[in-house]
């Protein structure tokens, strides 16, 4: 029986519009590509220039940007909102309390922790969801109307206004030909400072479209905390150990 030879690879990495890329040289045939936990991985053959796998990664670039800015997928915790489950408002868990009543309503109690939500005893879940994420939509817009004056006046960068969506795949777009802005509902699960970050990440692409080096420079100009909100973001809300955590 012959013994399999030990495969031989070397790596290197190389930075493509502000983005670091990790190559491993491998005999393969051809390159591969993968983006996995916020960093981007080719695997290219022996010998394949530097300039080529550049030219791959920018061939790819939308896909990749849409890979490392999409929201994170639900990890199997618990989606039915029940008494006793958890949800966040602001990156802090609030424990539910269902309260029989004839119209919808939600009250946070900041001094016992606990999410007051007012639901029609007939109510399902899925008008159980709804409620809620009009809720959280009502409370993001309501901080984006504080919030969003104050950075464009940082940044020198003006929307004509901004909008409230349930975005499955990212955290917020901009419209450079009418200069409108839209956020996900969801960043009210999230602290304070990760909506502040992606007001300014949407605000500096009225100025740079793309996620170029530039584009992360002037972001960090104007914000100092950045990766790691981008870090929070690439997780589940309260985390990946985050227990009962519902998300909406």
């Amino acid at each position: 029986m012959k013994s399999k030879k030990k495969q031989v690879v070397s790596s290197a990495q190389i930075i493509v519009e502000g983005i670091k890329v990790n190559i491993t040289y491998k005999p393969n045939k051809h390159s591969y590509l993968r983006v996995r936990d916020g960093e981007i991985f080719v695997t290219a053959p022996f010998g394949t220039p530097k300039t080529a796998t550049e030219r791959f990664i920018r061939f790819n670039i939308k896909w990749i940007n849409k890979k490392l800015h999409s929201s994170p997928k639900p990890e199997g915790k618990t989606q039915n909102i029940t008494e006793g489950s958890h949800i966040l408002l602001w990156g802090k868990p609030y424990k539910i309390k269902l309260i029989p009543s004839d119209a919808y309503s939600i009250a946070f109690d900041s001094e016992t922790m606990t999410a007051l939500l007012s639901v029609p005893p007939s109510a399902s879940e899925a008008n159980r969801n709804d409620f809620l994420r009009k809720a959280y939509g009502d409370e993001l817009l309501a901080a984006i109307k504080s919030e969003l004056p104050k950075y464009e006046e940082i940044t020198g960068f003006y929307s004509s206004g901004a909008a409230v969506k349930y975005l499955k795949s990212r955290w917020g777009s901009c419209s450079m030909k009418t200069r409108r802005l839209s956020f996900n509902l969801r960043l009210a699960q999230y602290p304070p400072e990760c909506l502040r970050m992606i007001i300014v990440h949407e605000l500096c692409h009225l100025s740079e479209p793309n996620h170029s080096r530039g584009f992360y420079l002037l972001m960090d100009r104007h914000i100092n905390d950045r990766r790691r909100c981008e870090k929070l973001l690439k997780s589940p809300p309260g985390g990946h150990d985050a227990g009962d955590i519902i998300e909406i």
